[in-house]
């Protein structure tokens, strides 16, 4: 259960509290509740973590209204919470119009669909949710097939992050992604790893490589582990590396199955280890005691 204390801060604008980490906190429909009580006034907060909890369709009924309204989330990580379709759906609507929310995190959340429904839940959230910039959506939790998803991103303008990894796709939604990229001009990066990588065959890259040849901005590409990377492959792969390093030659991945660590963390963004800067200080007082005997001793 959410502490009173906690909803007070929220509540009162703690200008400390931007990042809100709520991740495996069992929370309940009652706290759903309180939580969207808190966040009618909350105008501080930019990061918010609701990943495993469990949360279902019925908690997202509730929780839509934060987003109906809030316009200071620029990040909502929703991963692990068995929202399924139905969930995925509420939330496209509620998230209509929305101008501010730029990265979402809706992977493994069993939104299954039959193949051919005549509704996908994904492609109707990136219609809606057309701010959005980075989108996560691994471990196979598209809801259809890939085909309606890759349709609504070849109009889309905004999206530049994209990870569909880990599932099991199909010749046809290969070819369904390279359209996509043929006539995409704002993706980045996309992570579109198959869960079973003995599949990847070489007409699948090859399908994926003849697109590049449109494509102008796509850098980063991550279709198979390095540990799977079989001598069949290796050949179209350094091909499609070739291609997707014209669009930036100064930042380039050294394999398309390598991707740079954390990319896809499900944060959608990439940590690195702060570089170490020297004091300016001690540097200008070591300069000085080189010049000045005194210093020197």
């Amino acid at each position: 259960m959410l502490s009173e204390y906690l909803l007070q801060q929220i509540a009162n604008n703690n200008p400390h509290l931007i990042h809100l980490n709520l991740r495996s906190k069992n929370i309940s429909l009652e706290d759903c509740e309180e939580l969207v009580k808190a966040f009618k006034t909350n105008t501080t907060i930019t990061n918010l973590d609701l990943s495993w909890n469990y949360l279902f369709p019925e908690a997202m009924t509730i929780l839509a209204e934060i987003f109906k309204t809030n316009t200071t989330l620029k990040s909502v990580n929703l991963n692990n919470n068995n929202l399924k379709a139905e969930g995925i759906f509420i939330l496209a609507e509620a998230l209509d119009g929305n101008k501010t929310l730029k990265t979402l995190d809706i992977g493994n959340n069993a939104t299954y669909l039959p193949r051919g429904s005549e509704q996908e839940p994904i492609s109707t959230l990136l219609e809606k949710a057309t701010a959005l910039t980075t989108l996560d959506v691994w471990n196979g939790c598209l809801g259809g097939s890939i085909s309606s998803i890759a349709g609504v991103l070849e109009t889309n303008t905004t999206l530049t992050n994209l990870n569909i990894g880990y599932a099991d796709y199909s010749k046809e939604e290969f070819i369904a992604v390279a359209n996509m990229l043929e006539k995409n001009k704002t993706l980045t990066d996309l992570n579109f790893q198959n869960i079973n990588e003995k599949k990847l065959t070489v007409d699948k890259v090859q399908v994926i490589s003849e697109a590049m040849n449109k494509n102008t901005s796509l850098c980063h590409l991550k279709l198979i582990s390095s540990d799977y990377e079989t001598e069949s492959i290796k050949e179209p792969i350094k091909a499609l590396n070739l291609k997707l390093k014209k669009n930036k030659p100064n930042d380039i991945l050294p394999n398309v199955s390598q991707v740079p660590a954390g990319m896809f963390a499900h944060s959608g963004k990439v940590i690195e280890k702060p570089k170490k800067i020297a004091d300016p200080t001690s540097l200008l007082m070591r300069k000085r005691a080189a010049s000045c005997p005194i210093l020197r001793r």
